[in-house]
């Protein structure tokens, strides 16, 4: 396996008089080299995982037509499932453990702040 695809589902939103209406699912996608990267080395392993990231901002990323809340909120739910969905892809149990372990950081980090 030499390139991952990293895909997901935008939402693009459109702004109504007084609430945000879902007006499109746009289906990108984008690939990510694993070339000369070892599964089971955790260091490349943390160089892909990086890769997955970079490449799921830039798929899931919003139109330049400003911001607003309900946007962002799919933003980050693209990425989050555009990641996850790559990580199962690659089929790597040390990236998938890599994977989990920040998901995990990122839950106690939001326990703690409620």
């Amino acid at each position: 396996m030499r390139k991952l695809v990293i895909a997901a589902a935008t939402g693009l939103l459109a702004v109504g008089a007084t609430a945000y209406a879902r007006s499109e699912i746009n289906a990108r996608s984008t690939e990510v080299s694993v070339k000369g990267l070892d599964r089971n080395d955790p260091a490349d392993m943390a160089v892909l995982y990086g890769r997955i990231k970079e490449a799921a901002q830039r798929v899931c990323a919003l139109p330049s037509e400003g911001w607003n809340p309900a946007a962002n909120t799919d933003r980050l739910s693209c990425v989050k499932n555009a990641v996850a969905g790559a990580v199962a892809r690659a089929d790597s149990e040390t990236l998938t453990a890599l994977h989990e372990s920040t998901l995990n950081t990122n839950r106690t980090i939001t326990a703690a702040i409620r």
